[in-house]
């Protein structure tokens, strides 16, 4: 009798697996001294993205979308190296982002493992992150504590928004498939708001409460016309106000617009500082970038109180130049386009859950593999939602009773 397992069709084991690949990209363990949670998920990451590399080998075909994430990781790495920058860092983006493609591409049959998994993983981290925040006082106690660190999801204030925002994404998009994840949905929703209003994070805290309003808007040509504005207003600002800098503070018009018509802070808490220095070093390098730097790097380089250019874009040109820049840019093309075509509501609300978490990448330093998880789920789109209605159909047909069925009579 031959023993035949299909890895194709098991749930719980590929779940648990993106479940530690989530943990270790979103938890700062080894910060907080939990040493030994961050050596279990590191180890079965290191194992999950080996067992993918061997079963993706045997795979014949790759989609475009896969092929630019490829070259993605390729150039990133490439730009490491040839800068001579400490391999550590590009080689967790790789394992990290590498499983999270290999999931999508290897799952494509069964894209609920990936969507469940994700869900699952960003919610444990959302309970976790709450329950952090309850036992260390310390953290909101005080206005300027936030600035420090100790916080579970990223060791930094800053870091909290996009895994927040990501897991009320993704447990959102779960209702495809079930409408009982609302028991899950609603208190995601609540631990993710109640730390941001309680540090004061604004920015992450505005734009996870937009993406919930734009949830409840009634009118699928309304959501379009919010998606597209929200886009627009996202290029706009990146191109005459980040690529600015402290261009900006010169412009009469826009200190007026800022300062006086909405009441804010010129310098975006600071921010033009950070763009101007990010502006400077690029220069140096626009082609290739310097690599994935570390915090050193930055400081060394940079002359701002906060670490990195607190933009994806500026960040995207230092660590890989033009190049990597353009491959981002091609993958939220053909992320976006494919959910921009489609008539399903989930889809529309899934872009709008990208653009609410590009709008805050314009003022925060946000991993890669977040934006890219919400990307891959938007091009895989079509599949997730085909899969869960032919889903629906069969146990609709499995839960039919029949009460009393005519048989034909003999002639």
């Amino acid at each position: 009798m031959n023993f035949v397992i299909h890895l194709k069709k098991l749930t719980l084991i590929p779940i648990f697996m993106l479940v530690a690949v989530i943990m270790l990209t979103s938890m700062s363990l080894s910060e907080l001294g939990m040493s030994s949670l961050s050596y279990l998920c590191y180890g079965v990451t290191l194992l999950t993205f080996a067992s993918l590399v061997v079963v993706c080998l045997y795979e014949k075909e790759m989609s475009r979308y896969g092929f630019l994430g490829f070259l993605f990781l390729v150039m990133l790495v490439s730009s490491t190296v040839i800068n001579a920058q400490e391999i550590k860092p590009v080689t967790y983006n790789v394992v990290e982002i590498g499983s999270m493609y290999m999931f999508l591409r290897y799952y494509r049959g069964s894209l609920k493992v990936v969507v469940i998994g994700s869900a699952i993983g960003l919610s444990i981290c959302v309970y976790a992150n709450f329950l952090h925040m309850l036992n260390h006082p310390e953290l909101w106690s005080f206005e300027n504590d936030k600035y420090g660190t100790g916080y579970l999801l990223g060791n930094n204030y800053n870091q909290m928004g996009c895994r927040l925002i990501s897991a009320v994404v993704c447990s959102i998009l779960c209702l495809k498939y079930s409408k009982w994840w609302l028991l899950n949905v609603i208190p995601v929703i609540l631990c993710s708001i109640i730390p941001l209003a309680i540090i004061r994070s604004m920015t992450s805290l505005s734009c996870i409460i937009m993406f919930l309003v734009f949830c409840v808007i009634p009118w699928k040509k309304l959501q379009r016309f919010a998606f597209a504005s929200v886009m627009t207003v996202v290029i706009l600002f990146q191109t005459f106000v980040v690529f600015s800098g402290k261009g900006l503070e010169n412009n009469p018009l826009a200190v007026y617009i800022v300062v006086d018509v909405l009441e804010k802070d010129i310098t975006f808490t600071h921010r033009t500082l950070m763009w101007d220095q990010a502006l400077k070093v690029i220069a140096d390098s626009p082609i290739i970038g310097h690599g994935m730097v570390d915090s050193d790097w930055y400081i060394k380089h940079m002359e701002s109180f906060a670490t990195g250019p607190h933009n994806i874009v500026l960040a995207s040109l230092i660590h890989g130049g033009i190049i990597l820049l353009g491959l981002y840019i091609a993958l939220s093309y053909l992320s976006l386009r494919r959910l921009w075509m489609s008539d399903d509501r989930m889809a529309v609300i899934l872009a709008f859950g990208i653009a609410s978490l590009m709008v805050m990448m314009l003022m925060e330093m946000v991993p890669y593999f977040f934006i890219l998880l919400l990307l891959g789920l938007g091009y895989n789109y079509n599949d997730i939602s085909q899969q869960a209605i032919s889903k629906k159909k069969k146990e609709k047909r499995g839960t039919k009773f029949i009460i009393w069925k005519k048989t034909p009579t003999a002639q």
